[in-house]
């Protein structure tokens, strides 16, 4: 009997094998960006005149290209809390004694690294050569960065095996939280009780059940009770506190809401959980409102009014009060989420269940992987008789069943659409007004009006050009109702740089505020027309994108989309964009105005072209470790730099994951991508190529020409607030002492970002279950206590919350091409302050 198990654990463990094999090939083949993962450049770069590692400036000679390093898995040095392994004077691993009253297994490895003798240098570039020409490229022109709003195509289902469960991948638009559907029983410890969720079993074999939120509302009979005490978005009342028919740019506007329930009963406690914004569709405006909770039912929504023209103020419901009970009362729930991990020996591979926290029966044998230095912790079964560090990749599978949650079907009926991202009735519209106030005039090409004057001659021209918007000198007017406008500091006024006949094409310019002034009027096609000829100013050469320096004339035309003005909020008395321990955060984060992100936190320089971003970049150090979000900050700069990233280790088969890096010779640009360790949630990962943030920091020599970006959230939110308060903290930690040996090195905490609230319909019903583990309320709550936590540091907290959260695109984990585009701007403009064109 016991040599029939032998055989069959043998032949499962193969199977089992290829399934993982199968699911690292799915997430290769499903990558968006798959070809920008091909080798491009010649890995020479990486390496110093006598073949060994190149020092790029700030990282320590350690592991940029593991092509050229032998990798030895031993253990960490003795003295390790929690591990039971060490190194011997001669190098090899050794086992301690093991004490048969310990159940857990602590193991942990790291890496030592001897150089080795490159490869012939033709060699590397036949290589090279070989994989490049042999697959097809799928990368997106850079010409298309700002444009490409479509999500990646779905990939077709794929079978695979997963802790020895037959699976199906379903095609889905949110990629990092994969839907599993468990298609077989299984005799051992994982049963397929519900579609999308996992439980623990031990030797028993159960029939797949199927639960679904529309079989729950047909066949279940349901208290009313609940539902009718839900607040309600079509009942409950908005009200405008500020009145007024007109405002003013840079006024506040105050909002009233007043929760009532199904009933039309006013609510008496708080906790529901509103969003807000106010916008303007033509003009591709929009700002997040922030909403204050005053417990009783009511709550009072602030924006901030940082353009011109009308605009319309919105309140989205996204979950009523008794929704967020229960997202409460399931947060500290360990282990709702399952993970598998591989382990190989030999021929023989078993996958076990995996989580961050430890099981609760001191029964079960786990091997420990934690890291105590960075506060991780990550538990696997015992596999059989192969021993812990035989571990070889990871993956998440999915949520476990309702009953092991403590949820309800009743609850689970708060989770459709019935309930969730429902617009508050009562939406309105104002109108705000730039007259009397110091604001920039921004043109719809993105440059804004900027005085120039020529020093030294008799006369000096005060030339009226078009330039990058944010100076604090040139770029403020003044619109008096009388029509003139005025450049707010040398106050003058604009005249045609005439003495005769005004004529089509003439060149405005700055003069006396006379009867010769011009009196234009801002029409309500948004551009600027002088009310005596009935012309509009027009930019030199009629382009809709006109170049820096272009000049102002008059011509008749008005109507066209190229002559639209339009009047924002005065930048250039925000502070400049360092690092702060001292930071304030605004009223607003900020607005957008023709889809451009312009920030209330500082006053950031933009990048429009790759020129300019090269420029910034010249001589840096980027190292961006962090999920997905940050992977398309890498994603973006490789792709609008035009350099291709290359694979820092043999066995990867994307970028997804990492590390990859990306090197230019001529401007000596070094950036960097590694995820961040477990856990990691839908893609498969190998366990020896990844990384702790709190090690990468520790190992990091800094820099003034260092910049390191940090993001961590999304793949915590299943888990206890402790688990994610835990890690941050340890990452602060490791931030306070890199700034104890570098005080100059830049570090950028980038925040979450909206993901779930407001979905089209077109994407639509999402899944009770995802709004279990990755509701929006969890992200923003870790974005707060973010915020808190790296307050203490010199980090600059980099929030894009608002950002995501107003954007007129349809909300994702991954935000559109745009949307990063305007996220990693304003990175830049942290890197380079002060480096203006």
């Amino acid at each position: 009997m016991s040599g029939q198990t032998t055989v069959c654990q043998k032949g499962a463990g193969v199977v089992l094998f290829f399934g993982f094999l199968a699911t690292c090939v799915y997430y290769y083949t499903t990558d968006r960006l798959q070809s920008s993962t091909e080798p491009f450049q010649d890995r020479w770069a990486f390496l110093d005149n006598n073949g060994g590692l190149r020092q790029i400036n700030g990282f320590p000679p350690k592991t940029l290209l593991d092509d050229y390093v032998s990798v030895n898995k031993t253990s960490a040095p003795d003295g390790i809390a929690g591990r039971n392994e060490f190194i011997s004077k001669k190098g090899n691993v050794t086992q301690k004694p093991k004490d048969s009253n310990k159940v857990i297994h602590n193991v942990s490895t790291t890496a030592s690294f001897t150089k080795l003798v490159p490869r012939p240098r033709s060699r590397v570039f036949s290589d090279l050569k070989e994989n490049v020409t042999n697959k097809k490229s799928t990368q997106i022109p850079v010409s298309e960065l700002h444009q490409t709003e479509k999500p990646p195509e779905t990939p077709e289902q794929t079978i695979v095996e997963i802790a020895g469960l037959p699976t199906v991948y379903e095609p889905t638009e949110y990629p990092e939280h994969i839907v599993v559907r468990l298609n077989a029983t299984f005799e051992g410890n994982i049963s397929t009780v519900n579609p999308h969720t996992l439980d623990d079993i031990t030797k028993t074999t159960e029939i797949p059940k199927t639960t679904s939120v529309n079989k729950i509302q047909q066949n279940a009979q349901l208290s009313t009770h609940l539902f009718d005490v839900l607040t309600s978005a079509s009942t409950s009342k908005l009200e405008l506190l500020t009145k007024g028919p007109i405002y003013h740019l840079g006024d506040s506007l105050h909002v009233r809401i007043e929760a009532r329930d199904w009933r039309n009963r006013p609510k008496t406690r708080g906790g529901d959980y509103f969003k807000a914004k106010i916008f303007n569709p033509s003009l591709l405006a929009s700002s997040a409102g922030r909403v204050t909770d005053h417990g009783d039912g009511t709550y009072t929504v602030s924006f901030w009014l940082s353009w011109s023209g009308e605009s319309q103020v919105e309140v989205t419901l996204i979950h009523p009060a008794e929704t967020i009970d229960v997202l409460k009362r399931i947060r500290p729930t360990t282990r709702k989420r399952v993970y598998a991990c591989s382990f190989t020996d030999g021929n023989h591979t078993i996958q076990t269940q995996c989580f961050p926290s430890p099981n609760p029966d001191p029964s079960q044998r786990e091997c420990n992987f934690s890291s105590a230095h960075a506060r991780a912790g990550w538990y696997c079964g015992q596999p059989g008789d192969i021993p812990c560090d035989k571990v070889v990749g990871c993956g998440g599978i999915g949520l476990r069943d309702h009953e092991y949650l403590g949820i309800t079907e009743e609850e689970v009926r708060l989770l459709n659409e019935t309930y969730i991202d429902q617009v508050v009735s009562g939406s309105f519209s104002i109108n705000v007004t730039a007259n009397n106030v110091p604001c920039v005039i921004r043109h719809s090409g993105g440059k804004c009006l900027h005085v120039k004057t020529y020093p030294g001659e008799e006369q000096p021209i005060n030339r009226l050009v078009l330039k990058d918007c944010g100076n604090r000198q040139r770029q403020l007017f003044v619109h008096w109702p009388n029509g003139r406008l005025m450049h707010a500091v040398s106050k003058k006024c604009l005249v045609l740089n005439t003495k005769g006949d005004i004529q089509e094409g003439t060149e405005i310019t700055l003069g006396d505020c006379d009867e010769n002034s011009l009196h234009v009027r801002h029409t309500p096609t948004r551009t600027l027309q002088d009310m005596s000829t009935g012309m509009c100013l027009h930019p030199y050469g009629g382009s809709s994108l006109p170049e820096e320096d272009t000049h102002i004339v008059i011509f008749s035309g008005c109507e066209e989309y190229r002559l639209m003005f339009e009047y924002m909020e005065d930048p250039s008395t925000l502070p400049k964009c360092v690092p702060s321990s001292e930071s304030v955060r605004p009223d607003s984060d900020g607005f957008f105005l023709q889809d451009k992100w312009y920030s209330r936190y500082c006053n950031a320089r933009r990048f429009p072209d790759a020129e300019s971003i090269a420029q910034c970049l010249s001589g840096e150090s980027l190292i961006i470790q962090g999920d997905s979000t940050a992977r398309q900050w890498f994603e973006h700069l490789h792709m609008k730099l035009d350099i291709k990233p290359i694979r820092l280790a043999p066995d990867l088969d994307s970028c997804r994951l990492g590390p990859c890096a990306v090197h230019n010779n001529l401007t000596d640009f070094h950036m960097h991508f590694q995820f961040h360790n477990f856990p990691v949630h839908g893609n498969p990962f190998k366990v020896h190529n990844m990384e702790y943030i709190v090690d990468a920091l520790d190992r990091l020599e800094g820099g003034p020409r260092v910049t390191f970006v940090i993001n961590i959230w999304a793949h915590f939110t299943p888990e206890p607030v402790e688990v994610f308060r835990s890690r941050i903290l340890a990452i602060r930690d490791a931030i306070l002492r890199l700034h104890q040996r570098s005080q100059d090195t830049l570090v950028v905490v980038k925040s979450a970002n909206i993901a779930l609230s407001s979905f089209p319909p077109d994407r639509r019903p999402i899944k009770p279950d995802l709004y279990l583990q990755a509701d929006d309320w969890y992200a923003e709550d870790f974005n707060n206590l973010m915020r808190d936590v790296f307050a203490e540091t010199k980090a600059v907290f980099l929030d894009v919350w608002e950002m995501t959260s107003c954007h007129r695109s349809p909300h994702d984990i991954h935000p559109t091409w745009g949307l990063v585009s305007e996220e990693v701007d304003l990175m830049l403009a942290y890197i380079c302050p002060d480096r203006t064109p």
